[in-house]
């Protein structure tokens, strides 16, 4: 018998990077290579399509081990953690005059609270309040060392030096829905908080930055609020990833109700599950080489230290906070933020995107508000407030859900393969907003169409088919619709036929680059449901 060579990698070539985007290019078909394979994140990032050993060139954090200077690779030689939240150790209470001055809850002279940072145990630098006010990660990180390096001066005022103060800091940071931006997000915070605290004259163990993570608020959902289990599970792997000391995984429901037992299990349980069954407390740094971490660590590292020394030339936290620069800022990416769930673009599952139609909301006493014990005093800096991302859907949808004029009637024309991709996409973007959708196989003629629509009680009709058959269809069917008091909606927008479907009746046309909300929202307005 003759023996088969076995095959092996050797006798196959090692294509290029270029050989690699010319095939990426032709794949394409004529479309940018820009637009359609690098992502630009709300941090300005630019996030490619492929990570190479030669982008590792650029990085010049490489080379310590778990537990060395600059800590980049975490602070310890073990991804042992502390289980904190429902179901774990108390958060213990932390002084943090300035999270409480930009909050607006201060209930005394700044310069007072300060004073406290000297003699208390514990002092915080809460991040928080920028993530869930819908700031992005560069943010979080450039003003949350900003934070820290303020209290090290303010501390130095009171007689408390440098070592004493940084050992007293702990750093908390909200894990968000881009798994990998907060992996490196708190990689990047230790690099940047060993350097800083290095060139004050901090000895090794100052050096170290202690961090709690906590899951995103600004993620949380009302809605379909068992996905918010999901979301914890991922930012809490993260936070694992990223090497966090300590770690709250908020309940799934609170932001609904005051969490129950089961929710709380859950949370504990999400920890436990990764530490116990997944062995992630075994791994230190398991991001470390990875070409795209290590890349974006680096990336995020420099973004957020050129902010950073903006802060610094602005006369540091304080000022910088006094003259709005901070606020300005996280409200300016939060627009954008909002822009893109309105839009769709940022989906956030069971709310914009895969709604449940047939979902019943959780029993149980409202949650107590995340800022109970705050009193709002009067300030003379503008104050930022945490928001949630699907508050505006949520809003919409309760307003729907109470209303009689929710009916959604699909006016399907021709066969299924004709009109199908455009109906499922209808039922979804109607859903978000929590129209009842009413769904069919379809009809041959405008008259079958209209007459089943108008018997259906329903306030809007969509007209679903293709941009080739909608110039003999809508002419036909627009009309009788809007007489009979519907208000008529196109799935697709034939950008040649606007102007005259618009005067044949149809009064809006929804697609993949509508404002979701927007839309919704409006219709709702003209159906006197707002």
């Amino acid at each position: 018998m003759s023996q088969t060579k076995p095959l092996t990698l050797d006798e196959f070539p090692i294509p290029s990077y270029e050989d690699w985007k010319a095939e990426a290019v032709a794949s394409l078909k004529g479309a940018p290579f820009e637009k359609k394979l690098i992502t630009r994140t709300l941090e300005g990032i630019e996030i490619q399509p492929i990570y190479r050993k030669e982008d590792l060139e650029k990085v010049s954090h490489l080379g310590s081990l778990p537990g060395e200077a600059p800590y980049v690779r975490g602070t310890k030689t073990t991804n042992k953690w502390e289980i904190y939240g429902d179901g774990g150790k108390c958060t213990p209470p932390m002084i943090d005059p300035i999270f409480r001055f930009v909050r607006g809850v201060l209930e005394k002279p700044l310069d007072a609270s300060l004073d406290e940072i000297a003699t208390a145990e514990s002092v915080g630098v809460n991040t928080l309040i920028y993530h869930n006010a819908g700031g992005n990660a560069v943010q979080e990180l450039a003003f949350g060392l900003a934070t820290g390096v303020e209290y090290l001066r303010q501390g130095e005022k009171r007689g408390v030096s440098i070592d004493a103060m940084a050992q007293k800091l702990t750093f908390s940071f909200a894990m968000g829905a881009d798994f990998f931006m907060a992996i490196a997000k708190l990689r990047a915070a230790r690099l940047l908080w060993s350097k800083i605290v290095a060139a004050c004259g901090g000895n090794a163990d100052s050096q170290k930055m202690r961090i709690y993570a906590t899951t995103s608020r600004w993620n949380q959902s009302k809605l379909d609020p068992y996905v918010n289990m999901l979301r914890d599970t991922t930012e809490a792997l993260s936070a694992v990833a990223g090497g966090a000391d300590i770690i709250n995984v908020n309940p799934f429901d609170a932001v609904v109700r005051e969490p129950d037992e089961f929710s709380k299990r859950i949370a504990r349980n999400t920890q436990l599950i990764l530490a116990e069954e997944c062995h992630f407390d075994h791994v230190v740094d398991p991001g470390g080489g990875s070409y795209y971490i290590e890349t974006l660590t680096a990336q995020l590292a420099e973004a957020a230290w050129t902010l950073f020394q903006q802060v610094e030339q602005a006369g540091g936290m304080i000022k910088a906070l006094e003259a709005g620069i901070p606020q300005k800022q996280v409200k300016a990416v939060a627009a954008k933020k909002a822009e893109q769930v309105a839009q769709r673009r940022l989906s956030l599952i069971g709310v914009n995107v895969y709604a449940n139609a047939t979902e019943k909301p959780l029993e149980g006493k409202a949650p107590k508000c995340c800022c109970a014990g705050e009193v709002h005093v009067p300030s003379n800096i503008e104050t930022l407030a945490p928001v949630r991302g699907a508050e505006p859907f949520e809003n919409l949808r309760a307003a729907v859900n109470a209303s009689a004029k929710k009916k959604i009637f699909l006016a399907n024309m021709g066969p299924l393969r004709q009109h199908k991709a455009r109906a499922d996409f209808s039922t979804g973007f109607f859903q978000a907003g929590g129209y009842e959708v009413l769904e069919n196989r379809g009809f041959q003629t405008a008259d079958e169409a209209a007459a089943a629509a108008i018997a259906s009680g329903a306030s809007v009709a969509v007209i679903c088919s293709t941009d080739d058959t909608y110039p003999e269809i809508v002419p036909a069917l627009a009309p009788k619709l809007k007489a009979a008091g519907l208000h008529v909606v196109l799935a697709g927008y034939p950008t040649e036929h606007i102007e005259a479907f618009q005067q044949a009746g149809v009064g809006e046309f929804i697609h993949i680059r509508a404002n979701c909300f927007q839309v919704l929202s409006g219709i709702a307005t003209k159906l006197g449901i707002f």
